[in-house]
């Protein structure tokens, strides 16, 4: 395992007179490095959200990219927006960093009693249902199961539950194939344990 990179926010100090060039580059801010579970959920998640350069509206959302729906500015996809891969990738990366995960981490108890895999489970059902679920009328067994590490062991059937979308085709919301996959390789992970 690798460590994780740390990056670093620079400015460019303007110059001073008698005091140099001013093109010297100051560490002005730490980040938060980006944890193991972060990089299992990035992966993952890649492997369900196909990448798409062109918007395209999901539900009545337009979404881009690896399923953004906001990009890193704050701003909501729109029709006829574009994305490179390079830029899909950062502003994915960005979602799980500074949205999905600060969420988690202030919303569920005993988040950092996790292990990485458990983590990384819950990031994915995040990033796919909403970083809000937890607490919502409309997730009572998943935040249940969630609520106490005695209840831990309920969380791979709870997810199992949120199998329901909007198909297109049939013009309904119904039970869809690749959410079904989604949420059992979801529980799978959840369950695995940390080597």
């Amino acid at each position: 395992m690798t460590a994780p990179s740390v990056s670093f926010k620079t400015q460019i100090t303007q110059p001073q007179s008698k005091i140099g060039s001013g093109k010297v580059e100051a560490k002005t801010k730490e980040e938060t490095p980006i944890s193991r579970a972060h990089e299992i959920a990035a992966d993952f998640i890649k492997g369900h959200e196909s990448f798409r350069s062109k918007a395209y509206n999901h539900d009545g959302v337009w979404t881009i990219g690896y399923g953004n729906t906001r990009y890193s500015d704050g701003r909501a996809v729109q029709a006829g927006d574009t994305i490179t891969h390079e830029t899909a990738l950062k502003e994915h990366e960005h979602h799980i960093h500074n949205v999905v995960i600060p969420k988690l981490q202030s919303k569920i108890p005993h988040w950092h009693s996790m292990n990485d895999h458990q983590k990384a489970a819950l990031i994915s059902f995040s990033y796919n249902a909403g970083e809000n679920f937890y607490g919502h009328k409309n997730f009572g067994t998943i935040t249940h199961a969630l609520s106490h590490p005695d209840n831990w062991h309920k969380v791979p059937a709870a997810l199992n539950l949120y199998n329901k979308g909007f198909d297109v085709k049939q013009n309904k919301v119904t039970v869809l194939r690749g959410l079904v996959r989604r949420r059992g390789e979801e529980g799978a992970l959840f369950s695995k344990p940390v080597n």
